[in-house]
């Protein structure tokens, strides 16, 4: 995490052909990590970053941010939001007495919470891409 946020650092102030080069490369690990949700709330800023250092890579950034969105989507698509039943409760009460065991639902709603979050950044950091590569249009013209 701290490597992606560097080199976003970097490729704004020195936007070399081997800021460039790193910068593709921070994009491809990222897309390899598309199963790990905890990775990408606090590097999707740099991604911005990085779009705005370099324009030519924002069809990549966003060609990855829509496949992460399509993974985020499927993922809250299979989460029940009907009240559960008589045995989940009990099996909760159960589970809430053992303190090693953690209650289906509440890893449930921990999960929920979690993808609902990484999408707002994900909406964010789009936005956020889509208005500052806009801009570098105008100022360019």
């Amino acid at each position: 995490m701290f490597a992606i946020e560097l080199v976003s650092h970097l490729s704004l102030q020195y936007s070399l052909p081997k800021s460039l080069a790193m910068a593709k490369l921070i994009i491809n690990v990222m897309a390899t990590l598309l199963g790990v949700p905890d990775f990408y709330q606090p590097t999707l800023p740099a991604l911005v970053r990085i779009g705005r250092a370099f324009p030519p890579l924002c069809d990549d950034i966003i060609e990855f941010l829509l496949q992460l969105g399509r993974i985020i989507n499927s993922k809250l698509s299979t989460f029940s939001l009907d009240k559960p039943s008589g045995e989940e409760l009990f099996s909760a009460a159960l589970n809430e007495n053992s303190r090693r065991k953690e209650c289906p639902i509440e890893r449930e709603m921990s999960m929920l919470v979690k993808y609902t979050h990484l999408n707002r950044i994900l909406q964010k950091t789009f936005d956020h891409l889509i208005s500052s590569t806009a801009m570098l249009r105008h100022r360019v013209k």
